[in-house]
């Protein structure tokens, strides 16, 4: 083997003798550290949020922070009762929903809705055609009850048609749906659904998973199996959702990790071909990849859905250097030399190479912290401080550890045959090297001339998890849904205006939305132009608002005419700009072409 070189001999020398003098003390000493971090990386959680990805000044991040603090959380929470007996649940989401309603982090429960203000102010609501509809028939009524009642020798005896505006006959003429129950119930009353508000998101894991707890508690404590014998009581929605994809993106870093531990502790016992290696290397690996992690919680108290598997990742990337040195070790054990002449040979040459690795490799991670991205800074930083602490656990805790296992269970690697005479390579098969050589070059030339066709993925959405579900499951949730509405979101989108300018250009955006065409609503989703919507058919007794004509007749007063001439004058079409210069003062176009329509007219201006 190569004798050390004397630039660093006398640095390999002063760490063996510092190594040899107290090889237990730095042993302990790092394992007590490794103990220290490994309680600070316990509470080390994962952030799956896809704001912590991007800069935190950054137009989308900013307004998400704007809207946390002016309304607050916006998802809701649903608790959904189920049994077949919609008295029971009815009774049982009762009283849970008063027992929720009084956490501390609840801002409100609705069980059952409250409609009396939508009942009394329900015209609010109502479009204008519909409005434009009834005044019409108002006025009908009224003009045929002035007939009526004017009419000094009773000639005008029609009878007045009932003008019905009840709700049944107004859900009928206008195709509306039924009324809805005053509780979030579907199937029956089998399913009813009780609706929270929280007062943090559902995207903090920690307190998510403690609410939903602590109503479990509660679900225990009222005793539903009491209420009826196969009643459950299950969560929907965001939280419930996010509390499961928490959960199982523990589960996967678990595995991972785990799953990390055998492979290399297999590959470490397959390649030294014994068992010794695998405490020798893992041991001030795993150490320095928990100090690693206890630095990123004081750094940054949280680990992106980038860095979430960066316990396997150190590992990975960190376990080249114990290799190196110990294999090093083993092969000037091997020439013959002691314990303290191996290590300082194995340091001077192994560990100065290894260190000159681990400089380069944690320079690039380390550079990656300037990115903006956020998932890919935190993980350049966190890693490049666990490459430099796996790279000083090899060449001093690694060789501490030798010492000891010396001392218990030496190592005497059989030694090496002597030395054979230097020989060229074999030439046998010299177009096997020239294939894979050109193999190697035109793989190269294709993924240089590719290159150009790579690009990052914008689309957050494809980060998000779904969770496999069965059947049943999903038919489950479709009856949560129907209870508290087809179209009802947990996470609305929320449009945050600073003046009542705003909130009118912000309402003239979405209503075209809502008037857009089918075609022009895909185009607008593809990101395409969006075509004109196709002009509508002119009414061919429309004419030019400035053409003048002559005034319209007056309405009928129900005074000195028969009731033939009232039906012929009200047979008589009627001219539009006579209409709109008849309307009544203070209203629009349209309510003055309405004012003016006769009696007996149709509904074809509605």
């Amino acid at each position: 083997m190569r004798e050390p070189s004397t630039l660093t001999d006398s640095f390999a020398r002063r760490v063996v003798a510092l190594v040899m003098r107290f090889p237990a003390l730095i042993l302990v000493v790092t394992l007590v550290v490794a103990a220290l971090a490994a309680m600070s990386a316990r509470q080390l959680k994962v952030d799956s949020r896809l704001k912590v990805l991007l800069p935190q000044d950054s137009p989308s991040v900013v307004h998400l922070d704007r809207m946390t603090a002016e309304v607050g959380n916006h998802e809701d929470l649903y608790i959904v009762v189920r049994s077949p007996s919609r008295a029971d649940n009815l009774a049982f989401a009762e009283r849970l929903a008063d027992a929720v309603a009084k956490d501390p982090e609840i801002r409100f429960v609705v069980f059952r809705r409250d409609t009396r203000f939508f009942d009394d102010n329900v015209l609010l609501y109502a479009p204008l055609a519909d409005l434009l509809d009834i005044r019409r028939r108002v006025i009908e009524r009224i003009q045929a009850e002035i007939r009526r009642e004017l009419s000094p020798l009773g000639e005008y005896d029609k009878p007045v048609e009932d003008l019905d505006l009840s709700e049944d006959e107004l859900r009928s003429r206008y195709d509306l749906p039924d009324r809805p129950s005053d509780y979030f119930e579907t199937d029956e009353g089998r399913v009813v659904v009780i609706v929270a508000r929280p007062t943090g998101s559902s995207t903090d894991f920690t307190s998510a998973a403690a609410l939903l707890e602590r109503i479990d508690g509660q679900v225990a404590g009222l005793n539903p199996t009491a209420q009826h014998p196969a009643l459950t009581v299950e969560y929907a929605g965001g939280y419930s959702k996010n509390t499961r994809l928490t959960r199982r993106l523990q589960a996967d870093v678990a595995s991972g990790t785990a799953a990390a531990l055998i492979i290399l502790a297999l590959t470490l016992v397959i390649y030294f071909r014994g068992i010794r290696a695998v405490p020798l290397i893992l041991t001030p690996l795993v150490a320095a990849a928990l100090v690693a992690l206890a630095f990123a919680f004081y750094w940054v108290s949280y680990l992106n859905l980038v860095g979430a598997f960066m316990f396997a990742v150190l590992l990975g990337i960190g376990i080249d250097f114990g290799i190196h040195v110990l294999a090093r070790y083993r092969d000037e054990r091997g020439e013959g030399l002691d314990v303290r002449e191996a290590l300082e040979a194995t340091l001077a040459t192994a560990g100065v190479s290894t260190g000159a690795g681990a400089a380069s490799t944690a320079l690039a991670f380390a550079l990656l912290g300037i990115a903006e991205f956020k998932g890919i800074s935190q993980f350049g930083v966190i890693a490049s401080v666990g490459i430099v602490l796996a790279f000083f656990c090899a060449v001093l805790v690694l060789p501490a550890m030798m010492v000891l296992f010396e001392r218990v269970w030496p190592w005497r690697p059989p030694k090496r045959a002597a030395k054979h005479e230097r020989r060229s390579l074999p030439r046998r098969f010299p177009w096997v090297s020239a294939l894979a050589c050109a193999l190697v070059l035109a793989g190269a030339a294709a993924s240089l001339a590719r290159v150009g066709d790579v690009a990052f993925e914008t689309d957050l959405r494809t980060f998000e998890v779904e969770l496999e579900t069965t059947d049943a499951e999903r038919a489950r949730a479709l009856q949560y849904q129907e209870a508290v509405g087809e179209h009802e979101s947990s996470t609305p989108a929320i449009a945050i205006a600073d003046s009542p300018e705003e909130t009118a250009f912000v309402f003239r955006h979405l209503r075209a939305l809502v008037d857009l065409s089918e075609e022009q609503f895909e185009a607008l989703v593809a990101g395409e132009p969006v075509p004109p919507k196709p002009r509508a058919a002119a009414k061919p007794e429309a004419k030019a608002a400035d053409q003048k004509t002559a005034p319209a007749p007056a309405k009928d007063d129900g005074w000195g005419d028969d009731d033939d001439d009232d039906d012929a004058k009200a047979a008589e079409p009627v001219d539009a700009t006579a209409e709109g210069a008849a309307k009544p003062e203070g209203s629009t176009p349209d309510e003055g072409a309405a004012a003016a329509k006769p009696a007996s007219g149709g509904d074809d201006d509605e």
